[in-house]
């Protein structure tokens, strides 16, 4: 009766570990690559700046060592946005290049910015080029290391798409 018991338990064993195999498998082929990964972040930071406020979304984004930059001088970012009161602003971006370094957890996205308006009634009026470099903190979470705002985006230009 000893021997059955083992041999019953022995295929229950191995079913268990090919479905393991099974779900690891599945889900590196279906996981994020580290380039999908930043422009989700940069996506998800840019949406939250819209579905809740400017000022919630770049503090999710950026943490103490956050580099920014203000009329010209680079200022720790966070605690600039900290002191910022809240308003109903609209301010939206997405990236159109992106890359990563190939530790997978350094790397950059740009790409236009619109603002004018409010969150609810956008009517963009005006533009920037933006660029965020990023790095994947200790939980594995990529927080904006630097960001910069450059050359005036023409909301006409319409761009749209990520290249």
């Amino acid at each position: 009766m000893v021997k059955i018991t083992a041999y019953l338990r022995q295929p229950d064993k191995r079913m268990r570990n090919a479905l393991i195999g099974l779900v690891l498998l599945t889900s590196v082929a279906l996981g994020q690559t580290p380039l999908d990964e930043i422009v989700a972040a940069e996506k998800g930071f840019a949406k939250r700046s819209v579905d809740e406020s400017i000022r919630a979304a770049f503090l999710a984004n950026f943490d103490d060592k956050t580099i920014a930059w203000e009329r010209g001088e680079p200022v720790l970012g966070r605690k600039g946005w900290e002191a910022r009161e809240e308003n109903n602003g609209y301010l939206f971006w997405w990236p159109i290049w992106a890359d990563v370094a190939s530790s997978g957890d350094f790397g950059f996205t740009t790409g236009p910015v619109e603002f004018g308006g409010e969150r609810t009634k956008p009517s963009p009026s005006g533009g920037i080029y933006y660029a965020s470099v990023w790095k994947k903190n200790e939980q594995g979470v990529w927080k904006v290391v630097a960001d910069l705002g450059s050359a005036v985006y023409d909301p006409a230009e319409n761009k749209k798409e990520f290249a």
